[in-house]
């Protein structure tokens, strides 16, 4: 017979735990329940105007990462040699990229549905996420 290792051990554990730790629902019960929560939350505005929240978070975003890239670009001149602002002049790039890409795909998106959760109205996609 072998002797008992560490990973025998961490095994045995874990075994142990999940034997003892019987669920009293399942994954797909809770997350049927926490749908119905969110939609008993939920209340539709039909008669709401078009939205322009994703074209006015898109814009902060955008400016931020303008910002951002002020920032990198300014410390990156002062030290020319840092790989880890090299990096991030380089990262930074892509990601100001990709939110002008995400910027044109969901700025046009104005006609959405728009709900309320009682506390503020927004569209029906950025309430469930």
């Amino acid at each position: 017979m072998r002797p008992d290792t560490q990973i025998d051990s961490m095994l045995q554990e874990e075994a142990r735990q999940r034997s003892s730790s019987v669920p009293s629902e399942t994954e797909g019960e809770r997350v049927r329940a926490a749908a119905r929560e969110l939609a008993a939350d939920l209340s539709w505005l039909p008669g709401k105007p078009e939205s322009e929240t994703f074209a006015k978070r898109c814009q902060v975003l955008v400016v931020s990462f303008k910002r951002l890239s002020a920032g990198v670009e300014e410390a990156f001149s002062k030290a020319r040699n840092s790989e880890d602002l090299l990096w991030l002049r380089n990262n930074i790039q892509q990601l100001s990229a990709a939110a002008r890409g995400v910027t044109n795909e969901l700025a046009p998106l104005t006609n959405i549905a728009i709900v309320t959760n009682k506390q503020e109205i927004l569209p029906r996609v950025l309430a469930v996420a």
